[in-house]
């Protein structure tokens, strides 16, 4: 599994994107809450719920300032 790092321009991070070997992105708060996924097959984001957010990779936007 393929780790990113998503982190405000000081450092701090904002955010943890995992992607597994089928090419799934799940995005997580640095406490580990889950934000959503990202198919890139389906070019589709999801809500943790399964909800529809988009199409394409709309991850950042599921992050809370």
């Amino acid at each position: 599994m393929k780790e990113l790092i998503l982190r405000k321009p000081g450092g701090e991070w904002l955010a943890i994107v995992r992607i597994d070997s089928a090419g799934i992105e799940r995005i997580y708060t640095p406490g580990g809450s889950y934000l959503g996924s990202y198919n890139p097959q389906a070019d589709m984001t999801y809500y943790p719920g399964g909800a529809w957010v988009g199409h394409g990779n709309l991850l950042s936007a599921l992050i809370q300032p």
